[in-house]
């Protein structure tokens, strides 16, 4: 089992971090890797590919299963589009993601063929009531931590990511907020 964990990782949360820590436990995978988001993918205060990249980096350090990807770095065309390419090297694919992404699934970019030749880990935290298709091969990853890249862009609070990381957004000058 190889486990795909996508996201635009914008920044980095010791959250994102405690959800592979937990999946290494669960699921015993052969790799997990990290697929952030390129610079073309559509969201709003997304910093450059390069730092959030570096970011995962640093947080990831010294974890000889954990592999960080920049297929998605230049250009995104969709996660199907990413998994079919790591496929070409890795077998047995779960896609990971978190349940918030669920209201939305069915509309992502070639979502047939998506769910016909992967598998996925659902992160559910909180209350979200998991609802999806029959034909989806899933399981779920109960997970309640209250952290999220959203709430330290809009609070800047150090507690959120590692120091190492929050260091490196304030050396970089990232997220334009003074600290």
């Amino acid at each position: 089992m190889v486990i795909v964990f996508g996201g635009s990782f914008n920044p980095i949360t010791i959250g994102h971090k405690l959800i592979v820590e937990e999946c290494i436990k669960k699921y015993q995978p052969e790799k997990i890797i990290i697929l952030p988001t390129g610079n073309s993918y559509n969201k709003k205060d997304l910093v450059p590919f390069l730092d959030r990249y570096k970011m995962i980096e640093i947080s990831f350090n010294g974890y000889s299963n954990v592999i960080i990807s920049d297929i998605e770095k230049n250009v995104f065309k969709g996660t199907y589009h990413s998994l079919k390419t790591l496929s070409k090297t890795y077998k047995d694919i779960y896609f990971l993601f978190g349940a918030d992404q669920l209201d939305n699934f069915s509309n992502w970019l070639n979502y047939n063929k998506l769910i016909k030749n992967f598998k996925f880990i659902i992160v559910k935290r909180g209350e979200i009531e998991i609802k999806i298709n029959d034909n989806v091969k899933y399981d779920i990853l109960d997970f309640n931590i209250n952290t999220s890249s959203k709430s330290f862009r809009n609070t800047f609070d150090s507690s959120i990511i590692e120091e190492k990381v929050y260091n490196y957004i304030v050396e970089r000058g990232l997220y334009k907020r003074s600290v």
